[in-house]
């Protein structure tokens, strides 16, 4: 799911939860708090706005998110 998505990208970059946090606040106008990471990463819904902008820092393609998603959704 997303959750596990963004969790996997932030570690696989070696990046904690306030490095992404700074991060993500300095390269884009939408404020980014340690804690909505915390949550996003724990399985809370992110919202579209957002979840652009961490498609855009990491390189995702919407497509593939929405792909990745609905497989997950499926194997349940």
């Amino acid at each position: 799911m997303l959750n596990d998505i963004l969790h996997n990208a932030r570690t696989s970059q070696r990046l904690s939860i306030a490095e992404l946090t700074d991060a993500l606040n300095k390269r884009y106008t939408i404020t980014f708090s340690k804690s909505a990471i915390q949550r996003y990463e724990k399985g809370a819904d992110i919202p579209p706005s957002r979840l652009f902008v961490l498609a855009d820092y990491f390189g995702w393609s919407l497509d593939s998110l929405a792909k990745g998603y609905v497989d997950s959704s499926r194997r349940k």
